[in-house]
């Protein structure tokens, strides 16, 4: 089956843009690409692409291979490698001769990230074996720190041979105070710590791992690689107390099973979903223990990463009907079946989120998962007895914006999935449309090219979970482009301007804009070619204005 997403069409649209059209040439070239491409399918196409896998029933953990060990030691020598002539980590080498009982570790992401070959944005270091006061001499004589963390043994350092700050820490030991609060830990440094020990405060094994700096070992005292290798996410030591420390740590945990495809080890599963249901606690002050923006942080990274891995995960945990009871409320929301073969607006959702290309946008992936939020409140039986949402499409943009504000999304990123959610149904209602308002709809659809690619997109995902009758849509709108597109071969062109306004006597102002768009729109939609029938128009309606 060809794959289609909203990157197949960019070599014959950078084409255009690379050509001697006009703008206008460019778009009206564009939105055909897309429009052909995006409504191109047959049905059996659709039933392969959303039910191509079955579906697991669980996320514990089986013990099969997932990451080839000689493939993840192949990427972590490149990584070796690439860490050796890292201009970076320079400075190291001048600690190690001023202290050379010094250790000097490489901690957490980075380690994980160079066995899967991918790239780490920061490097964070651990200092072990140098007094606190003679590694802040040494780094003040090398570059500019910040003693942002002091009490505890946390310093920001940028050397004076490269000003990329890296984060360097003490050995610490971690106390969580039993809040379950982030940053309620009694935290104590100790620079002749073992770094075993400093690895064990940490939340997962493939997060725990250390690397030697001087002698250019890995150190592993929680099997962290062996856990990559299986696909597996482990908490470090007892689950139960890693979560019960910091509860943020189960959405980590979730999130990255859902970016890396790992299974969730079964102890470590069984504490997450023992755990959940404490989410939302507050403190005796009424405060949330984990705040809204930490949780909007996490699943937005996690549902941009894996959006349907993300959702079943919620679900199965049952963190879904606590965090995002509106989706959780979908579930038995019957659709009319001759539109919906797949089932309630629950898996019609699911589905959507499957369909959507790998690497959609953060807005388009909530826009989806959120599209179809208010149908169990708009939800009616006509007079003829069939299932009717009407207004759905405007009601789940307001839920949508509730929802965005809870987890405190950007204005930007809000506004965006609200707009996309509100338009979501435009193109099933070609039929009831008129040509000026389909034109709006195929060359203007929404004033952000780029939130207008993502609501195609969403129609796409939206189809692709409906299995039946949108094929017919599809047909039908992709007949009703190519038949426009042939009648009109370029972009229309107003045959009235400001010009022909000022030359019967109208002076520049607001009703110009108004006048125009009422020309133009009667012009499309009577099919008007004729410039003298487009002025015989415009003088009806400045008679119409002036009588007004």
């Amino acid at each position: 089956m060809n794959e289609i997403n909203q990157f197949s069409a960019e070599n014959e649209i950078r084409y255009l843009l690379e050509s001697s059209k006009t703008p206008d040439q460019v778009e009206d070239a564009s939105i055909k690409i897309l429009s052909d491409k995006l409504y191109a399918y047959t049905l059996s196409e659709l039933e392969s692409e959303v039910f191509s896998q079955e579906e697991k029933s669980d996320f514990i953990a089986t013990p099969t291979e997932k990451n080839n060990p000689k493939l993840l030691e192949e990427n972590f020598a490149n990584w070796q490698e690439k860490i050796a002539n890292e201009k970076e980590l320079e400075f190291v080498k001048t600690l190690n001769q001023q202290f050379p009982h010094g250790r000097f570790y490489l901690v957490g992401g980075c380690i994980r990230d160079g066995y899967l070959a991918k790239e780490s944005k920061d490097y964070d270091l651990v200092i072990a074996g140098i007094a606190p006061e003679d590694l802040e001499k040494a780094l003040q004589d090398m570059g500019k720190i910040d003693l942002v963390g002091k009490n505890f043994g946390v310093y920001k350092f940028a050397s004076d041979n490269h000003k990329g700050l890296i984060d360097i820490a003490l050995p610490r030991q971690e106390k969580s105070t039993g809040s379950g609060r982030k940053k309620d830990f009694e935290i104590e440094s100790n620079y002749q710590l073992p770094i075993d020990a400093d690895l064990s405060r940490r939340d997962l094994t493939i997060n725990s791992m250390a690397y030697d700096l001087i002698n250019n070992q890995l150190v592993d005292p929680f099997n962290g690689k062996g856990d990559l290798e299986h696909g597996i996410i482990k908490a470090v030591g007892n689950p139960q107390e890693r979560f019960s420390e910091d509860l943020s740590r189960i959405l980590r945990a979730i999130r990255f099973s859902a970016k890396f495809g790992f299974d969730i080890e079964e102890k470590t599963w069984q504490s997450l979903t023992e755990i959940s249901p404490k989410m939302l606690i507050k403190d005796e002050k009424g405060q949330q223990i984990v705040p809204w923006e930490t949780i909007g942080v996490e699943l937005e990274k996690a549902f941009t990463s894996n959006p349907i891995k993300t959702l079943d995960l919620l679900n199965k945990s049952g963190l879904l009907s606590i965090l995002l009871p509106e989706i959780d409320n979908l579930k038995g929301v019957e659709q009319p079946k001759e539109h919906h073969k797949e089932g309630d607006t629950y898996t019609h959702t699911r589905l959507a989120l499957k369909a959507l290309p790998t690497y959609a946008p953060t807005s388009l992936v909530f826009a989806t998962l959120l599209h179809d939020v208010a149908k169990p409140q708009t939800s009616n039986l006509n007079e003829n007895g069939k299932i009717t949402f009407y207004g759905h499409a405007e009601k789940s943009a307001e839920m949508a914006n509730v929802i965005c504000k809870r987890l405190v999304f950007t204005k930007q990123m809000t506004e965006k999935v609200c707009a996309l959610i509100q338009k979501h149904m435009d193109v099933f209602q070609i039929e009831k449309m008129s040509k000026s308002t389909l034109y709006k709809l195929l060359f203007k659809t929404l004033p952000n090219n780029e939130t207008s690619g993502e609501l195609k997109i969403l129609n796409r995902a939206d189809l692709l979970a409906s299995l039946h009758s949108e094929k017919d849509c599809q047909d039908y709108f992709r007949n009703t482009v190519r038949q426009f597109q042939k009648e009109n071969q370029t972009q229309i062109e107003p045959l009235v301007n400001g010009k022909d306004l000022i030359s019967k006597g109208l002076k520049p102002g607001p009703t110009f804009g108004g006048i125009l768009t009422r020309v133009f729109k009667q012009q499309i939609e009577k099919g008007v070619t004729d410039r003298l029938e487009a002025l015989r128009l415009l003088d009806e309606l400045i008679q119409n204005e002036l009588a007004v």
